[in-house]
């Protein structure tokens, strides 16, 4: 299979949905994953806009529900009269005539296939964060990558749409809980999904200990699994909450537009103090990144991108690809000098803090967590530097996290 081109895949995948049945393509899917989804992810062009047809509606939920849906930006859904169909026949005055049934049997059968895409991603991560716990995992097992989300989520997000509540009024998100103790004796991840503080520290997480970890990334969805956004919009613009799976007024944009930069303080430091908490407990950590991909890019309808004084930074900022990040390297960790190059007098023999975020905002409280990240193995000498925030493409926060036994690949 490796050795197949991919474009040997785009178009199986192109077949498999003109021709083929759910059942066809939930087998190659499952059979084939990583090459399909870069079908999606790779070749999104292709795959952003379709048509959609009443007797395809199970094929078109097979390959939505999981990586397409992120990709699907336009839908086109072309009703279908059977053969020989009267649409002149004759009714009774005031009833619905045979027209009138089929198309509101076909739309309604729409609305049910769109509502199951949500309905499914709920159960699946419910269904998964319930098995992770008892999952056996290989003896041998110590280095993974997993990535929940495509490289180019980030862009696809509209910032002022609502997103799942996933945990529905669960104490913790399922998943995370259970992703979190399968990962916990690893040596090296890195993992980019939709992830609250429960993935660190459970609410009875004392004697929560990584005790193998050495190189950690953890690229993180800007909205919680609760809904709530971890960011707003500069100067504190338009924080909500998100929609019950199921909902009828749940919503999404067509043309999104990206300006979420800043932390939701409610939302955002448990996160980062669970972080914090388990990292402390890492006694072998080398190196470490926690931080979540931005794309700035407001659309011209946005109030914010109507007020004056926009500052320079986001005016450099506007259509590029930026992160919020913490990274964290411990004393002798292999230098990467590519990635602070105009620095000078960066030390390795002491525990080093990057910040790509608005370090003076953060309460002492956090700071503190933080800061603790090491002590207990390296002692108390620490060095901080700043980044200014935009000057980081995502590479740079991937990249900061060495792959120092050639044993994981980097995130996409």
């Amino acid at each position: 299979m490796e050795k197949l081109p991919q474009e040997v895949f785009d178009q199986i995948a192109q077949l498999l949905y003109d021709d083929g049945t759910a059942e066809d393509f939930r087998n190659a899917n499952y059979l084939c994953s990583g090459f399909f989804r870069a079908c999606w992810e790779l070749r999104e062009h292709v795959w952003h806009k379709i048509t959609i047809r009443p007797g395809k509606l199970d094929t078109f939920v097979a390959l939505y529900r999981s990586f397409g849906r992120h990709v699907l930006k336009e839908a086109a859904y072309v009703l279908e009269l059977p053969e020989g169909f009267d649409v002149d026949s004759p009714r009774a005055s005031g009833e619905p005539g045979a027209l009138d049934e089929l198309v509101t049997d076909q739309i309604s059968r729409l609305f049910h296939a769109l509502k199951t895409l949500e309905l499914r991603r709920k159960a699946a991560r419910e269904d998964l964060g319930a098995l992770l716990p008892t999952l056996p995992r290989p003896p041998h097992l110590e280095r993974a990558v997993l990535s929940f989300l495509g490289p180019e989520a980030h862009k696809r997000l509209g910032h002022a749409a609502q997103m799942p509540d996933l945990v529905g009024g669960a104490p913790a998100d399922p998943f995370s809980l259970g992703l979190g103790a399968w990962c916990r004796n690893l040596t090296q991840l890195r993992i980019h999904a939709v992830l609250d503080e429960s993935f660190f520290w459970p609410e009875d997480g004392e004697g929560i200990l990584w005790p193998n970890m050495e190189l950690l990334e953890v690229k993180f969805h800007a909205a919680a699994p609760s809904g709530f956004w971890y960011f707003h919009g500069p100067r504190g613009w338009n924080p909500h909450g998100g929609y019950l799976v199921g909902d009828s007024d749940e919503n999404d944009e067509c043309n999104p537009s990206q300006w979420r930069t800043d932390p939701v303080p409610d939302v955002l430091y448990p996160f980062l103090t669970a972080y914090a908490r388990s990292a402390r407990r890492m006694p072998r950590l080398k190196s470490e990144m926690i931080w979540s991909p931005i794309h700035w890019a407001p659309s011209g309808r946005d109030d914010y991108y109507a007020v004056d004084g926009l500052d320079y930074m986001h005016h450099k900022m506007n259509g590029r690809d930026v992160g919020w990040g913490i990274g964290y390297r411990a004393p002798g960790t292999r230098e990467r000098p590519e990635l602070w190059r105009g620095r000078r007098n960066v030390r390795g023999d002491v525990r080093q803090f990057w910040w790509s975020l608005a370090l003076d905002r953060l309460p002492g409280k956090l700071r503190d967590e933080i800061d603790g990240i090491g002590r207990e193995e390296h002692g108390d000498r620490l060095d901080d530097y700043e980044c200014t925030f935009g000057d980081q493409n995502p590479w740079w926060f991937t990249m900061f996290v060495p792959d120092e036994r050639n044993g994981v690949r980097y995130l996409p």
